[in-house]
């Protein structure tokens, strides 16, 4: 009869375990994500439970409050990747293009272009950065910029190109200039190849400089995602890790400059 006792209450207190490790490890991500951070989000806004099952999400969110470390095209932070071998760099990168080119972010031209420019490395130089959390960075563009380069790429002699992404392969910048005057993707397509269009709560913002044939943006509270793709020169694609309180600042920086 004892031993019937202590079977029963095993199980009740493994049934509560289980009810309450979800929540236990929730807090601890939270504190993780946090308590390094030089600042920590307002009370409320940690990462929603939503966020937290979005990898992509929860990345950006911990290099936006923990490391406090950009990922809108700066260096600054990461480290150049001089281990790899520049033919294997290379292959990466052009694997990393091609899944760019299925998923419709980059067209035929676009896709040709690219590739003809990283295999003229007499005149361009594509190099590759690596993040502790696991992002990757490639630059490629003129050696010598400025100077307009005579051969096979001199249709396109300032074309530039540079990508982060996770260790994935979600894209989370983008920037293609002075390339093939094509038609640039839509957010919706760049979305649908990152795998973040099933996003349930994205929410379109307009944006000063950033709306109609200037370009799109979208916010999602529950994963704390801004996305946004904007086409001056050809176009830039940003993700960015906001909490609300964060992009409502945002919103009104952006209203006070197009009022004044």
């Amino acid at each position: 009869m004892k031993t019937r006792k202590s079977s029963l209450r095993f199980a009740k207190l493994a049934v509560a375990l289980c009810l309450v490790l979800p929540f236990l490890a929730f807090g601890l991500w939270d504190a993780l994500l946090t308590v390094t951070a030089p600042f920590a989000p307002p009370t409320g806004e940690a990462l929603p439970a939503a966020g937290r099952q979005n990898a992509t999400a929860c990345l950006l969110y911990g290099c936006a409050h923990s490391l406090n470390q950009s990922l809108q095209g700066s260096t600054d932070g990461w480290t150049l990747d001089t281990a790899t071998d520049p033919a294997q760099q290379q292959a990466d990168f052009l694997g990393r293009v091609d899944t760019l080119a299925m998923g419709g972010v980059l067209d035929d031209f676009q896709r040709a272009a690219v590739r003809g420019t990283v295999q003229d490395t007499q005149r361009f130089a594509l190099t590759r950065y690596t993040l502790d959390a696991g992002l990757e960075q490639y630059i490629l563009m003129p050696r010598e910029p400025g100077n307009a380069p005579a051969g096979p790429v001199r249709g396109y002699p300032q074309f530039h190109f540079q990508a982060i992404f996770t260790a994935d392969g979600v894209p989370v910048y983008l920037d293609l200039q002075n390339g093939p005057e094509t038609t640039p993707p839509t957010l919706d397509t760049v979305l649908a190849c990152a795998g973040l269009d099933t996003i349930a709560d994205w929410q379109p913002q307009t944006l000063a400089g950033y709306a109609g044939a200037h370009g799109e943006a979208r916010y999602s509270a529950e994963t704390q995602l801004y996305a946004r793709i904007s086409y001056e020169g050809h176009f830039t694609y940003r993700l960015v890790s906001m909490t609300p309180t964060e992009m409502q600042a945002f919103l009104q920086k952006e209203a006070d400059s197009s009022a004044g």
